[in-house]
């Protein structure tokens, strides 16, 4: 990124939406806007038309006693994007457990650049002011309990789905429905069943003596030792 430091600061005319910062001494700057209680972006000045990245940005010189004109901008209004997150079943908002929406743009298994709780009560969220381009959302859930997807329907980011913003555009039901993992079901599957299962096998020995313990890794395979299967274990009694 360009490394920058906040020198001068400067307010439009509120009639005409012109500028004037003074008093700057000669050297190398870059310009951006601050824009509050507006849907508009702040951007970089670049010379052809400002832009919302600060890798982007355009440098300008001032030389000594000099002074610059028609550093203008182009500012261009917010997308936002909406939806719900529901349970597994696509119609119950989840709110028992904390969830937000991070957004990512390039590499859907990059890191995210904005993160926005979802509304505990609903189960709903809203990601405003954000630069037309191409997104993909990912949910963050607080409770281990639930896995996160990522939108559509995804559990891994590389079969996530992208949507593409036009500047001022609104995009809504980018909803998830989002699974509740089943305490012992090691497989992910929604079940409880027998491939979630560890078996485990411990001979008998003497007091004081080190027995073998053996798990089996059902479906896995990990390999144990033993053929991997189902076993019906009976205790027999002495001289049985």
């Amino acid at each position: 990124e360009n490394d920058w430091n906040k020198v001068k600061m400067a307010d439009t005319n509120g009639s005409d939406g012109t500028y004037v910062i003074e008093d700057l001494p000669p050297g190398d700057y870059y310009l951006r806007t601050l824009v509050s209680g507006s849907d508009y972006l702040g951007e970089w000045w670049v010379e052809s038309a400002s832009v919302s990245n600060c890798n982007d940005a355009q440098m300008f010189t001032l030389p000594p006693g000099g002074s610059l004109i028609n550093k203008d901008f182009q500012l261009s209004p917010g997308a936002s994007v909406s939806g719900t997150v529901y349970q597994s079943n696509g119609s119950t908002p989840l709110t028992e457990t904390r969830v937000s929406i991070q957004v990512i743009s390039g590499d859907p298994c990059g890191e995210a650049f904005m993160s926005i709780p979802a509304n505990a009560s609903e189960g709903t969220y809203k990601i405003t002011d954000l630069p037309a381009g191409t997104y993909y959302l990912r949910t963050s859930v607080s409770d281990a309990s639930y896995s996160d997807e990522w939108w559509a329907d995804a559990t891994d980011c590389s079969a996530a789905e992208s949507f593409t913003l036009d500047a001022g555009e609104l995009l809504d039901d980018k909803n998830f429905q989002l699974t509740k993992i089943l305490e012992g079901d090691i497989n992910g599957n929604g079940e409880i069943e027998l491939a979630d299962a560890i078996l485990s096998l411990k001979n008998a020995v003497e007091p004081g003596q080190k027995g073998i313990s053996l798990t089996g890794d059902v479906g896995g395979d990990g390999e144990i030792g033993l053929v991997e299967g189902i076993y019906v274990l009976k205790i027999l009694a002495p001289g049985n």
